[in-house]
């Protein structure tokens, strides 16, 4: 009798654990944007994935890394489940890994999944562009970053961003801070964070068109098709007086990912600098 409540027992363990292994993961790794220091990113997430944890029941890990090309490594190696990225860090981790899929978009303040890169510059500086003029950059694999920063400088400038001088500052407010010291003429941001500074006399001087939202990318070879579903739901489904009493990058809502938005980028990564040359 006894070795039959045994073999019971046994037989409920492991069918509890075939059960959990079909479910997924109970707690998903989860890399946020590279822009921000920890305590800031924490304060800002925090009550977004309680309200996730509370309707899924999924909880979060937070995995901090500061260089996008350590968060596309981690990613593909299985380390990173989901992960919030701009389109062109997204498009670059696709290209060698193609189970990454873009679930949720973030809005900006119109309401509109989309957003603009800038140039910024401090109001009352003058750029002399009869000299090499010199340009805080946040990361190479930065939407905003040598890609579209290169763009913008010759469509305003008429100046080749190769030409010039500039460097890597790994965020975007690090780059704005650079020229507020005086140590940059211009930098290239996103535009929500560029007009936070305006009122320590940050200008901006030239915008993109607009580009996809940041996104929740998924790794479909960690995350079960359930989990996928789950997140991209209750993400969705956030209500308006929830969401509004978030932190600014949270707070005007999300939608689902229209793929297609990405057709608009043609990137030849290896035209893209990865070093600055100031020093």
């Amino acid at each position: 009798m006894r070795q039959i409540s045994l073999i019971y027992i046994l037989a409920l363990f492991m069918y509890a654990v075939s059960v959990e292994a079909a479910q997924g993961k109970k707690v998903i790794n989860f890399a946020p944007l590279p822009i921000e220091e920890r305590s800031k990113v924490l304060k800002e997430f925090m009550p977004f994935f309680a309200y996730v944890e509370e309707k899924s029941g999924i909880e979060t890990n937070f995995v901090f890394e500061t260089d996008y090309s350590k968060i596309i490594e981690k990613f593909r190696s299985g380390k990173i489940d989901m992960v919030l990225l701009g389109p062109l860090p997204y498009i670059k981790l696709r290209q060698s890994y193609p189970d990454a899929k873009p679930i949720i978009a973030l809005h900006e303040k119109d309401g509109k999944p989309h957003y603009r890169c800038v140039l910024a510059k401090f109001g009352n500086d003058t750029v002399d562009t009869g000299r090499q003029i010199r340009v805080a950059l946040t990361q190479p694999l930065s939407t905003c970053g040598y890609y579209m920063s290169s763009r913008l400088v010759r469509e305003h400038y008429g100046l080749d961003l190769d030409r010039q001088l500039f460097d890597y500052t790994m965020s975007h407010e690090n780059a704005l801070l650079r020229v507020l010291e005086g140590r940059f003429d211009i930098a290239g941001v996103k535009e929500n964070i560029a007009r936070g500074y305006a009122s320590l006399g940050i200008e901006v001087i030239a915008q993109s068109p607009y580009l996809p939202g940041f996104a929740f990318v998924v790794n479909t070879r960690t995350l079960t098709k359930e989990q996928i579903r789950l997140l991209q739901e209750t993400i969705a489904s956030i209500p308006e007086a929830r969401y509004k009493e978030w932190s600014k990058e949270l707070s005007y809502g999300f939608s689902p990912v229209d793929e297609k938005t990405y057709d608009i980028f043609d990137v030849d990564f290896d035209t893209i600098i990865l070093h600055g040359n100031t020093r």
